[in-house]
């Protein structure tokens, strides 16, 4: 696995992607949703509006049940501090009123939220725009990059980051 993310560039509406995991490169078996980054599209009196696209990302059955752990699991771990302090409020009778102790409780659920940030689908595969002209991936690991250029008939990501460069160079000259 390489350091530096690959962008690969599918001019195609529809992406075929490997049958591996982005994630460990072995067999892949699930499906899993990744989206685009949200664009606001308009402001109205009540809501507003958000712009995105969503797409499903085979990975490994090990990686998918390891998000759904997570999942199960903060969220029980969630409701037991909410549970924790409900019966510290009955039990003492006193209800806290103060700002701070409120937002320390919110940061003490926060943690709880903190293994989600590490294990998620966007760390491997993240798609960076999707319009007329294609759709655009980071990809962390260089093999599967090369694997996904190569189904979809794109540039392998060196050849983009050459082209880049190429493009850089002439606009300097001129």
């Amino acid at each position: 696995m390489t350091s530096s993310p690959k962008i690969v560039t599918v001019k195609n509406k529809t992406v075929v992607f490997p049958t591996v995991c982005p994630h460990c490169l072995k067999l892949a078996k699930v499906n899993i949703g990744i989206k685009s980054g949200e664009q606001l599209v308009g402001w109205y009196f009540v809501l507003t509006r958000w712009k995105h696209s969503a797409i499903q990302v085979p990975f490994c059955a090990a990686f998918a049940n390891r998000m759904r752990n997570l999942y199960v699991s903060c969220f029980f771990l969630a409701l037991g501090a909410i549970a924790a302090y409900l019966t510290f409020v009955i039990a003492t009778g006193r209800i806290v009123q103060d700002n701070e102790n409120w937002i320390a409780y919110l940061i003490f659920i926060g943690i709880f939220w903190m293994p989600s940030l590490i294990i998620r689908p966007n760390r491997h595969i993240k798609m960076l725009v999707s319009n007329e002209e294609g759709i655009q991936f980071k990809v962390r690991d260089s093999t599967y990059a090369k694997m996904l250029a190569t189904l979809n008939g794109a540039l392998p990501p060196e050849n983009e980051e050459k082209k880049k460069d190429n493009d850089e160079d002439q606009a300097f000259a001129a």
